[in-house]
């Protein structure tokens, strides 16, 4: 008699007999669970930088800022070169001609003239009350009209003496006239000095 043998899987075998037939191939077994996920592997070693990216649009302009603080003065510069030395004034000769109150004339036609005249007011008789006003009058007309100086006094005793003078650069060619205006009574009035210096 055969010895028989159980095989893996419910399989037999009979020792002493031939070999029979292979039977059908079994069906195939379930898949068997999924195991655990394996531990991170370390990080990679870092890729090399890439290329620079094209140039953004040029943004709006901002806002002006705030004024600054005003510096510190900066030294002085130098000094700058002398400019030309003007023209010397030079005085002729004093003369003391002729003049006479209320009359135009004309101290020179071609040259300025540095003029002075006195004039005296004084009172004509005691406890008469008397005010005048003299006025150099000059310009290119014949007679002057327009005032450049003029002095004012009066009194009514005769030591109410009172006595001024007039100055005046006239222009080459100008007319001159010592006007008398009386604002009070009958004033007694004298050009007491003449003193014309011609100028250039």
């Amino acid at each position: 008699m055969a010895e028989t043998t159980f095989l893996p899987f419910g399989g037999l075998r009979c020792e002493g007999e031939g070999e029979g037939e292979r039977g059908e191939r079994g069906h195939r077994g379930h898949r068997g669970h999924r195991g655990h996920d394996g531990r991170d592997g370390s990080d990679g070693s870092m890729g090399s930088t890439g290329p620079t990216g094209p140039t953004g649009m040029r943004g709006d302009i901002g806002p002006t800022g705030p004024t600054g603080m005003q510096g510190s003065t900066g030294p002085t510069g130098p000094t700058g070169p002398t400019g030309p030395t003007g023209p010397t004034i030079i005085f002729g000769t004093p003369t003391s001609p002729l003049r006479l109150l209320d009359a135009p004339f004309q101290p020179s036609a071609v040259r300025q003239t540095f003029v002075m005249y006195s004039v005296r007011i004084a009172p004509p008789v005691p406890n008469s009350p008397a005010v005048a006003r003299i006025e150099l009058r000059s310009d290119a007309g014949n007679p002057p009209t327009t005032v450049r100086a003029q002095i004012a006094g009066g009194g009514q005793d005769p030591v109410d003496v009172f006595e001024a003078e007039l100055t005046y650069v006239v222009q080459a060619g100008d007319f001159v006239e010592l006007a008398v205006v009386r604002e009070l009574g009958l004033p007694i009035i004298t050009l007491t000095k003449v003193t014309e210096i011609p100028i250039g």
